[in-house]
């Protein structure tokens, strides 16, 4: 599997990606050669917003997202030797796996879970973290649309410094994203702009096709916000 993933992962060539440089085996054990990114991750700039109490700009957070859909649009566009279609689904975005540099660069990180769907065999466990899932995912329904999904979760933390699904337990949690139970975004960040919580509620509609179906195309509904453009 490891093998595989990093296969998929070498396909993959973009400024907003985390590349993978090498993939070898050395006295039994198989490895990646990464990209070093000098910087933090989402999740550890998250936690250092909420010790202060301090949000996040909005502008900086739409930016983000931004770049993160880039990088997405790249993957599940992805072709193989062959030209066709990989379908690379990410499967574990969140804030743990965008990382920011200390000069400004935003990259998705850790495509270690990815799979393409047209060659999707490995089963099992559900990948990705709790908060992050999809409804369709929960039911074993892998598509490009989970990583949308995720994406918007992400946003939505972005700006309020909370989860939208909220629970005691994965159970709990589970059972809020099958539900749609999740607090309007502007109740929690008032100052965001309708424009933004309107393309949030879009991405959280539980029918996927009620959603944008493209990375670019949520991309392009944020950048007509007006927030997002390119930080100094």
């Amino acid at each position: 599997m490891l093998m595989s993933e990093a296969r998929l992962s070498m396909a993959l060539d973009h400024p907003n990606v985390v590349k993978v440089l090498e993939v070898d085996r050395k006295k039994g054990v198989d490895y990646l050669v990464m990209e070093w990114v000098d910087g933090r991750d989402l999740s550890a700039i998250l936690k250092r917003c909420r010790a202060l109490k301090r949000k996040l700009p909005a502008s900086f957070a739409v930016h983000v997202i931004r770049q993160v859909l880039a990088a997405l649009a790249h993957a599940h566009e992805c072709t193989g030797d062959d030209g066709r279609l990989l379908g690379v689904v990410h499967c574990d975005v969140g804030p743990s796996n965008v990382f920011v540099s200390r000069t400004g660069d935003i990259k998705l990180g850790d495509f270690g879970v990815a799979r393409g769907l047209r060659k999707d065999k490995y089963g099992g466990p559900i990948a990705g973290k709790t908060h992050y899932l999809s409804p369709e995912v929960l039911e074993g329904d892998v598509t490009l649309e989970a990583d949308l999904w995720a994406t918007a979760v992400t946003l939505y933390e972005l700006l309020t410094l909370e989860r939208p699904f909220e629970g005691a337990t994965d159970a709990e949690v589970h059972q809020a994203i099958r539900v749609g139970e999740w607090t309007p975004l502007r109740q929690r960040r008032p100052d965001v702009p309708e424009a933004v919580e309107a393309i949030v509620a879009r991405e959280f509609a539980h029918d996927r096709k009620a959603r944008v179906a493209h990375a670019a195309q949520f991309a392009d509904a944020l950048k007509a916000t007006g927030l997002g453009a390119e930080q100094s």
